[in-house]
């Protein structure tokens, strides 16, 4: 079930998309990818960390987890909190699956989770890499029970850029704030949608949810 009603060309870029830069290119620039992405002490990860601590959510699920610095971080920080990472990444997978990850490889848009199956949806630098937000923020808003977070590191503007490499099949892409918090708060399972500014190039949309 999705939420969202799409303009049909970026419908059609979204169901012929399949993300593939990760299965091709991350086995040889692992080291690359985790120091993008950043160890679990990144100010951005510490903060939705103390976000999701301090709002009392029993449940996480880290869509688009990558190497799921997350998941040992509440391991020490909050061991109580259930986490699921879901990644699409077939690499990914393997490899947070022998590190004893709780894991699901499935695509951002279509985890196949239950509705409202966790406290909180939550993605970190994912949504810049699709040729649309918008399903992917309607899947975070279909799974989440009581918020859906996602946190930029292309900050939003007031002008949208969508940035395709073709060589790559990788998206880099700057969205418009205002058309975001607007379809955010067109969907019924939305109560509110805030953003949080966490440093030059991070910033974080939170959309609180219906129960």
């Amino acid at each position: 079930m999705s939420y969202g009603i799409y303009k049909t060309e970026k419908l059609y870029l979204m169901k012929k998309f399949k993300q593939t830069w990760w299965d091709d290119n991350i086995k040889s620039q692992f080291e690359d990818f985790k120091s993008w992405v950043g160890t679990k002490d990144a100010y951005s990860k510490k903060w939705a960390r103390r976000h999701v601590i301090s709002s009392g959510f029993k449940s996480i699920v880290d869509v688009g987890c990558g190497n799921a610095t997350e998941y040992f971080a509440y391991k020490e920080e909050a061991p109580e909190i259930e986490y699921l990472g879901v990644d699409g990444s077939e690499y990914l997978y393997e490899y947070n699956l022998k590190a004893g990850v709780p894991i699901r490889c499935a695509q951002a848009d279509d985890t196949r989770l239950p509705v409202s199956s966790y406290d909180i949806a939550f993605s970190r630098h994912v949504l810049e890499h699709q040729p649309d937000f918008k399903p992917v923020l309607d899947e975070l808003i279909r799974i989440g029970r009581k918020e859906a977070m996602h946190i930029f590191f292309i900050r939003p503007k007031d002008k949208e850029i969508i940035n395709y490499d073709p060589k790559q099949n990788l998206y880099h892409n700057t969205y418009i704030k205002q058309e975001i918090e607007q379809y955010g708060n067109s969907i019924p399972k939305v109560s509110n949608c805030y953003w949080v500014e966490l440093s030059k190039t991070e910033e974080a949309f939170i959309c609180e949810l219906n129960e």
